[in-house]
């Protein structure tokens, strides 16, 4: 009887498969995607922390069959979109990452596991979790969009490398260093993501910016100091988008696309973008050669040698990222790209 009981356990456990993905949000929009195609009429069903647009949730959980892959067993995938940093953290040692426990629309419990698979928009090596190395695949690009506040001067529109070394050593300064004029006297403030965002990490290598950077926080009455970051993005954009006050920060393109196009920023004199900023198709040409440098690649990462599960999931995962970013307005496959470069804020080179 022990024996016929461990066999039914065994074959209970095969016939399910469990993929937990803590990381970036730069590609929510091609990822869902993916997720969606990897299921395709066999997805049973979906929770999402936002039940209005689930595309747009930062925690969701798929349940149902790829049977391209995993045959007649039921997969469930985890998200935590919670930022490259915590994602090569859980991987390298295992820090436990809140996902919502079940794929029924509307449970909002949760369940923490280590992430078997991590989305970045940096390298490992940016961040201080360097055991082990991690099985690492780059497919595509992002750019970081600096965007300013409703109450902005409307002739702040561009931010050099000096101005952000400047405001985030200090965490505000005066309009005049950005406009010129000498009358706008009033402060500009520095608002930034916490240091799990990757794009904090690329913003602050392409300006040259090494210190410890200084910020302020909205609390609801006047601006404070908030040497650490904001733990979400959504903490981020209602900064930018109301009128607290004069704010300056840098965001992922989904993120952008919430706020008001005329609010976002050159940088070092060139935008990312041709045109207008758009939630349908943009493009991104000034990246593509090289013009706008304030980017950094799209990694998919997983422990080393990871089990066959895994590697499958991620091999199909790929794949069908690098497809659907093609269509995508917010970053750019690999194979568009006519620069590169080897390092998160490193020379920008022809390829």
């Amino acid at each position: 009887m022990v024996t016929a009981l461990c066999s039914f356990l065994a074959a209970d456990a095969q016939a399910q498969v469990n993929i937990h993905i803590s990381g970036a949000v730069s590609l929510k929009d091609v990822a869902f995607k993916t997720f969606s195609d990897l299921y395709g009429p066999d997805l049973v069903s979906l929770n999402s922390d936002n039940a209005t647009r689930p595309p747009s949730g930062n925690k969701l959980t798929f349940t149902g069959q790829m049977k391209s892959l995993f045959g007649s067993q039921t997969v469930t995938v985890f998200v935590n979109y919670n930022g490259s940093g915590a994602a090569i953290q859980s991987l390298t040692l295992g820090t436990p990452v809140l996902f919502l426990a079940t794929a029924n629309p509307g449970d909002t419990n949760q369940a923490a596991y280590a992430a078997d698979v991590g989305f970045s928009v940096v390298f490992q090596r940016d961040y201080p979790y360097q055991t082990p190395v991690l099985k690492d695949e780059v497919y595509g690009v992002t750019p970081t969009i600096f965007v300013k506040s409703p109450q902005a001067p409307a002739s702040l529109t561009n931010l050099t490398s000096q101005h952000y070394r400047a405001i985030a050593a200090n965490g505000a300064a005066p309009q005049y260093v950005f406009t010129g004029d000498t009358n706008d006297t009033d402060v500009i403030y520095w608002i930034m993501r916490d240091i799990n965002a990757a794009h904090r990490i690329i913003s602050a290598k392409e300006a040259g910016f090494t210190g410890a950077a200084l910020a302020y926080v909205y609390n609801g009455d006047t601006w404070v100091l908030d040497p650490v970051g904001q733990p979400t993005w959504p903490a981020i954009l209602t900064m930018l988008a109301n009128n607290f006050g004069p704010c300056i920060s840098f965001v992922p393109p989904p993120e952008a696309a919430t706020l008001n196009p005329d609010n976002i920023l050159s940088f070092n004199g060139h935008l990312p973008f041709r045109g207008t900023f758009s939630t349908v198709s943009n493009d991104f040409t000034p990246v593509i050669t090289g013009q706008y440098t304030c980017w950094g690649y799209e990694h998919i990462m997983t422990r080393p040698n990871p089990p066959p599960n895994i590697n499958a999931f991620t091999t199909a995962l790929k794949a069908g990222l690098q497809t659907n970013m093609v269509s995508s307005p917010y970053s750019i496959p690999l194979s568009r790209m006519r620069v590169g470069r080897n390092a998160t804020g490193g020379v920008v080179t022809a390829e």
